[in-house]
């Protein structure tokens, strides 16, 4: 199992770093998480342990203190932790699948498409999972062998999950109801006593990651304070939303639901030798994403631990089927390998094209190509007005000294390029070129006038290809305007 451990180690973080070293403020988020680890500061909208070991990491292996650098350094973390968490619910589907069981899981959770976006950025999804991961394993091993020992890992793997990410309290919830439940009669420590332990090494960790709690828990009590008032955000609308149900549907397939029934069957089928634990896994996808449903965030990324524990409970199904089939024909174990690779390889497959769409994504940038259209394209001394999403930077802007790339020619930016008035104003003002984000076009509300004037006046001369990956691909478009006789001397 260790070999193996090591293989989808490798693997995930092949797969998690693969081109992650775009521009780091193409993610509306992460330039503000760059600036968090350069100052030293929090304002602990999420717990710190993103934060606090990119700082760690970036400062071991003296990563230059600028953005980007530190923004890289951040996202190669995201994909360790992905990593982990891989390896995690590979042993875990060990405990109760065996070899078999922990190639599915480990290679249907690593090839997830939202697993592999995620790790590309420097946000604190994947510090969630793997502190759920290692909480489900710890759980287990608790429940196998409860002691001392194994309540303090549990605890300490429930406070990682926590300093993940603020939701992460739901791994102590399942652990306070499994300390209730699980037997003590031959273990080496009395519940209260367990309760205790869980307790201070919950406690310990978390002040040990989240070190800053030392400076006084008022910033911490107000993130959290903020993080609740924008789940109560309703607006007085009922909040139960299918927006999960719809990414649930997109991220699994008939070949899923399958093989997860069938886990779910076989586990009902022979419920008087189950354990609570494998309950716990089972209910926790679809009741996370009920919890989710309750909110009014609707963010894919949100979704992850419970599209990661679809594809857990998916290998254990394949497993099972594959040695409930083996036996059933009297295979030996060459065969039933065969079958289970064979089912492994189908069930990836699945989502290959999707996995697939967002590797290329990875190694497109609409933004690049744009400006390299305008540097051939565009006189040097032409102006282009553009949407702030653009992210275009002319070589005497402001922004110049850590963009990627520039340009020779001038260029004037608004949240929206509608700020500047009417395309008629930006004629008069010189404005040769007008680069939009095209998915402003169907949230313009009353500045749709603009857009249909753009469209009628200008010529589209340009136009970004799309993909899964909207941080690097925006719906990019460029649009020429005509030249009046008499222009402006520009927008000062």
């Amino acid at each position: 199992m260790w070999a193996v451990s090591a293989v989808l180690f490798v693997f995930s973080l092949s797969l998690f770093t693969w081109k992650n070293d775009f521009p780091y403020y193409y993610h509306v988020d992460e330039p503000l998480e760059a600036l968090l680890v350069l100052e030293g500061a929090t304002h602990f909208h999420h717990p710190l342990l993103m934060g606090n070991f990119t700082d760690l990491v970036s400062r071991i292996f003296q990563v230059p203190r600028t953005p980007q650098p530190i923004v890289e350094t951040g996202r190669w973390c995201m994909a360790v932790f992905g990593a982990i968490a891989v390896v995690a619910l590979a042993w875990l589907a060990f405990r109760y699948g065996g070899l078999l069981a922990a190639c599915a899981v480990g290679f249907l959770v690593a090839l997830n498409p939202l697993l592999i976006e995620v790790t590309h950025y420097y946000k604190e999804d994947p510090a969630l999972l793997m502190g759920l991961a290692l909480s489900f394993l710890a759980l287990v091993n608790f429940w196998e062998r409860p002691s001392w020992k194994t309540i303090v890992l549990l605890g300490g793997a429930n406070a990682l999950a926590f300093s993940g990410k603020y939701i992460g309290i739901v791994a102590v919830i399942l652990s306070v109801i499994v300390m209730f439940r699980v037997p003590l009669r031959n273990a080496s420590i009395r519940r209260r006593v367990g309760f205790l332990l869980f307790a201070l090494a919950f406690v310990a960790v978390v002040f040990g990651v989240n070190y800053q709690l030392y400076r006084g828990l008022g910033v911490m009590a107000g993130g959290v304070g903020r993080e609740v008032v924008l789940l109560d955000d309703g607006g007085g609308k009922s909040l139960l939303t299918d927006k999960y149900l719809s990414i649930f549907l997109e991220h699994t397939n008939v070949v899923f639901w399958f093989f997860a029934g069938w886990w779910c069957f076989r586990v009902w089928q022979t419920r008087r030798v189950r354990t609570l634990p494998e309950y716990l896994m089972i209910l926790f996808p679809f009741v996370f994403a009920v919890m989710l449903s309750l909110t009014p965030k609707t963010a894919g990324r949100y979704f992850l631990p419970a599209g990661a524990m679809i594809c857990y409970l998916t290998g254990l199904g394949i497993a099972d089927f594959c040695t409930q089939a083996a036996g059933y024909w009297k295979w030996n174990n060459l065969k039933k390998g065969l079958l289970a690779a064979g089912c492994i390889v189908v069930a990836c497959a699945t989502t290959g094209s999707e996995v697939r769409q967002t590797l290329q994504a990875f190694s497109r940038d609409s933004r690049r190509e744009l400006a390299g259209w305008l540097q051939q394209h565009a006189p040097p001394d032409a102006i282009v007005a553009q949407d702030r999403r653009v992210q275009l930077a002319g070589l005497f802007s402001k922004e110049t000294s850590d963009r990627a790339y520039t340009l020779t020619q001038k260029v004037l930016t608004r949240n929206e390029v509608a700020d500047f008035g009417s395309v008629q104003e930006l004629r008069d003002q010189g404005v040769g070129y007008v680069a939009i984000d095209a998915a402003r076009k169907r949230k313009a509300g009353e500045r749709r006038n603009f857009y249909k004037d753009l469209e009628t006046t200008g010529e589209l001369v340009w136009k970004g290809g799309t993909g899964p990956v909207v941080v690097l691909n925006p719906r990019l478009e460029l649009y020429r305007l005509p030249p009046i006789s008499s222009p402006g001397t520009g927008v000062p």
